[in-house]
């Protein structure tokens, strides 16, 4: 098997991470400088279903309380107590469409690069939490307006607005006071 570079075989320690998932060596008897990506993770990397698949790419808002803030491996469901969120990792969107199915309710939280949020479910853009919560809780944002579906009853949009420029961090969010929110198949998706 052939070398990918010139690159000699023994290099030191990494020296620097230019770039998340990017790693890099200076060699100080030639000056070559060697590259290493290890992720291709970013901004505007695509993300599949979560949890089901890939557990890593939702890091919590806190440390995680044992039987209170939890991600079963096995079941794919996130438990979530009152107040506590995770959010996607190393990954931001413009239009957006998210699906997530519940439980319990739970809220989606919209965060853009200021820290300013949006709670889909929230005081700000109440959602389709009476009664019962619904089995897939759809999420859409397009330029400043953001959506909200429940299949089978009638689709609500949320009266208070983004910024259309803004990139936005997904998460979730606890709501169950007293218990714990459960959500799970968390699916983001950018749209054109």
């Amino acid at each position: 098997m052939g070398s990918l570079d010139e690159a000699p075989a023994a290099i030191g320690g990494a020296i620097a991470s230019p770039d998340p998932g990017l790693a890099a060596w200076l060699d100080p008897t030639t000056g070559l400088v060697t590259g290493l990506r290890f992720d291709s993770r970013g901004p505007y990397s695509p993300l599949g279903p979560l949890f089901a698949v890939d557990p890593t790419s939702l890091a919590p808002d806190r440390l995680e309380a044992p039987g209170v803030d939890q991600l079963d491996p096995v079941s794919g469901d996130l438990t979530l107590a009152s107040g506590a969120s995770a959010f996607v990792t190393d990954r931001t969107y413009a239009d957006v469409a998210v699906d997530v199915d519940l439980s319990t309710p739970t809220l989606v939280v919209l965060r853009d690069e200021s820290g300013n949020e949006l709670e889909v479910g929230g005081p700000e853009c109440p959602g389709p939490f009476q009664g019962s919560p619904p089995a897939t809780l759809q999420v859409r944002r397009e330029a400043s307006t953001v959506t909200w579906a429940v299949p089978g009853l009638p689709p609500g949009a949320c009266p208070v607005s983004v910024s259309a420029s803004a990139r936005l961090a997904v998460g979730l969010r606890g709501v169950a006071e007293g218990a714990s929110s459960v959500a799970r198949n968390l699916r983001v998706q950018r749209m054109p």
